[in-house]
């Protein structure tokens, strides 16, 4: 897991477009840069992001969100410098 410097932990969509996240108060906004979609999820929440799903193409359900590596906030961050 990759943490920035308030703990929190990066977060990557399959998707590349941009998503708003809403829990309860809390709101995450996966931010496309660089091909990556990401953001910062507080702990607490990471599992709860973790369990969205979405359908394409027929019925089934594929999870929307997955924990992001190095390279992926790398390149996230600095364009893959």
């Amino acid at each position: 897991m990759q943490e920035n410097a308030s703990g929190q932990i990066a977060v990557r969509r399959y998707r590349v477009n941009k998503k708003r996240v809403i829990l309860g108060n809390k709101i995450y906004h996966f931010i496309p840069r660089h091909n990556i979609c990401l953001a910062w999820v507080d702990p607490e929440d990471v599992d709860a992001v973790l369990s969205i799903r979405y359908s394409c193409c027929g019925n089934s359900k594929k999870p929307e969100f997955h924990l992001a590596s190095e390279i992926d906030v790398r390149r996230h961050l600095y364009g893959g410098a």
